[in-house]
């Protein structure tokens, strides 16, 4: 009963802060009746000094920070509006909530740090990465100078027989995008007994709006397709949700400050 009560509370205070303006969550409002509205605001009364002091101890963000986060953001958002603006570090709880959320949407991705050239490579999966699959996914990488790269896509091919493929057509419910490339354009190599061929290149809005579409899809085939031969993978969910968590988190990248998202990067090492 305990839990379920703070976790309903915990609800709430995402609800508030949100409506209010302050913390930009992307969550829905939570409908809450006035007896559990009352029984929150029973268990502390909050106070500008003692919301300070949450806050204060958040420090830095890690995966581990849920609760200190939540913690502040419960009773900020129980504060009345006058006193919420006498907190002189909410500043502290907005950016700690957007690290902490943008370290969630990271942690489902494989992250690869390259402290050479000072770049991290954010991709769905370590065989995407190392060229050990055959698929088309997303990628995106993260420069410490040049900041966020354009979305990727990787087109890659991994077997036994070469493909020398020239297009890559996906096929979604019956409905077809075909995308083509010069011989320039594919890389290969080969090793072990094994062949790989792989393209990468900048996601049009157009084939982002693709990648949608291949994460909504019941049916997804993705062709191979040389001069002479062609090999078929079939997508199931676990693509499609790799699809769905590499967009989220890009976009989650793409509205955060270079301060969140170094924070972000560092707190999931």
């Amino acid at each position: 009963m305990k839990y379920m009560k703070r976790a309903t509370c915990l609800a709430l205070s995402v609800a508030l802060v949100a409506s209010a303006g302050i913390v930009p969550l992307a969550q829905a409002a939570v409908p809450v009746s006035a007896s559990v509205l009352e029984e929150c605001n029973s268990v502390e009364t909050p106070t500008v000094e003692s919301v300070t002091a949450l806050i204060a101890k958040i420090g830095d963000v890690t995966l581990k920070s849920g609760e200190k986060i939540n913690a502040a953001a419960t009773a900020y958002a129980q504060l009345d509006e006058e006193s919420r603006a006498l907190v002189p570090n909410v500043a502290v709880l907005i950016e700690a909530q957007q690290v902490f959320e943008l370290e969630q949407a990271l942690d489902q991705l494989y992250i690869k740090r390259d402290d050479v050239e000072g770049k991290t490579v954010i991709a769905p999966n370590k065989d995407l990465v190392n060229i050990r699959s055959a698929t088309v996914l997303p990628c995106f990488i993260y420069s410490d100078n040049v900041g966020l790269s354009p979305l990727h896509i990787v087109a890659e091919y991994w077997g036994k027989r070469w493909v020398f493929f020239k297009q890559v057509i996906i096929s979604m419910d019956g409905e077809s995008y075909t995308k083509s490339f010069e011989n320039n354009e594919v890389l290969r190599d080969n090793a072990d007994g094994y062949v790989w061929e792989w393209a990468e290149f900048d996601a049009s809005a157009e084939e982002i709006e693709v990648l949608r579409k291949m994460a909504a899809a019941e049916k997804i085939t993705i062709r191979f397709k040389g001069k002479e031969r062609a090999y078929d993978i079939q997508m199931f969910k676990k693509g499609k949700q790799s699809i769905l968590d590499t967009l989220h988190a890009y976009e989650l990248m793409q509205n955060a400050s270079d301060t969140v998202r170094a924070k972000a990067l560092a707190g999931i090492r």
